[in-house]
């Protein structure tokens, strides 16, 4: 190492005809310059990885943004046009709907029942739907009618007798 360090100094006072010292001390600037030059890379590399790890920063807070906003403007749509938009352009499984969490999978069919299973049910009204309904609502109104009216006398019997029990006692008070 030393004896190709030697050369090289040999070999540079030749090419420049400079004296050991001189040689020396042109070495020394040169040495001085490339540490410069290092620091200043070393100053750019790490402004570099600053900018880049501040990039990553803001793209993750735009990202953010972006849903936040999009949530914003889901939960103004109603819950229909909030489930399509998730369920079908966005293929989503779940959402969140003005802060409630919402699945998008839809009730699933009932089967179809067999021949037999629709031979053995029986119709429930046999009547029109109109007269059944009529003929039960009319029962139901004069139950509910008797009802009120024997409770009405019940309440006037009790309301009469009570003041004539306070006439008495007044009056008896009087004498």
């Amino acid at each position: 190492m030393a004896n190709n360090r030697l050369k090289e100094i040999e070999a540079e006072k030749r090419k420049t005809g400079a004296s050991l010292k001189g040689v020396w001390g042109e070495q020394q600037r040169r040495k001085k310059i490339i540490q410069k030059y290092r620091a200043k890379n070393k100053e750019a590399e790490a402004t570099a990885k600053r900018i880049e790890a501040n990039r990553a920063k803001v793209e993750k807070t735009q990202d953010r943004v972006k849903k936040i906003l999009a949530q914003a403007d889901l939960d103004k749509m109603s819950f229909k046009k909030a489930f399509n938009e998730k369920r079908v352009n966005q293929k989503a499984k779940t959402f969140t709907w003005r802060g409630k969490r919402y699945t998008t999978e839809l009730a699933k069919p009932k089967p179809a029942p067999s021949k037999k299973e629709k031979a053995v049910k029986p119709k429930l009204h046999t009547l029109p739907k109109t007269e059944a309904y009529k003929k039960a609502r009319a029962a139901q109104n004069k139950r509910l009618n008797e009802a009120l009216e024997k409770r009405r006398k019940t309440v006037s019997n009790t309301a009469a007798r009570k003041r004539r029990e306070f006439r008495r006692m007044t009056q008896k008070g009087k004498r």
